[in-house]
């Protein structure tokens, strides 16, 4: 997968401003989600001070659900809930959610299997300098530590 400029949040002073994914639309698509799936939302962030996601949280048969959501592009992924100093994402598939999230159209879902792969300098190419800067520093190992990564 090549990566978009700007997928990090990171960019060069040089570039202009970074697209903006509306927290009101995801939020609104994961409240359709919820409700046709039948689960609970229990908690949304769109607070990004250290991290380049939105969050919201569904409750899933005794289960926690992590919906992410990039910053800058509409790729939405699944996790499970961090606990308390977790910064590592552990990406899961859940084909019921994602049936419904591409029902609606507007985000793309990306599987645990892309997001827990490795990546390359070809992945790399469109980022700027400044996000590769970025990626040598935080060295990440999975494309989804990139997509929805903690980098302040």
């Amino acid at each position: 997968m090549i990566l978009p400029r700007g997928i990090t949040g990171f960019r060069d002073v040089k570039d202009g401003p970074l697209p903006c994914v509306d927290f009101k639309e995801f939020k609104r698509v994961c409240h359709f989600v919820a409700r046709v799936s039948e689960i609970e939302l229990i908690h949304s962030e769109a607070n990004s001070v250290d991290h380049n996601y939105y969050c919201i949280l569904f409750a899933a048969q005794e289960t926690e659900i992590m919906v992410l959501c990039n910053l800058h592009f509409p790729f939405v992924a699944f996790a499970k809930s961090l606990d308390n100093g977790e910064t590592t994402h552990s990406f899961l598939d859940n084909q019921r959610l994602a049936d419904e999230f591409e029902t609606d159209g507007t985000f793309a879902v990306l599987t645990a299997e892309v997001l827990n792969s490795s990546f390359d300098g070809h992945s790399l190419t469109t980022l700027s300098a400044a996000e590769r800067e970025q990626a040598k520093y935080w060295n990440p190992h999975r494309l989804g530590d990139l997509i929805f990564n903690n980098w302040d």
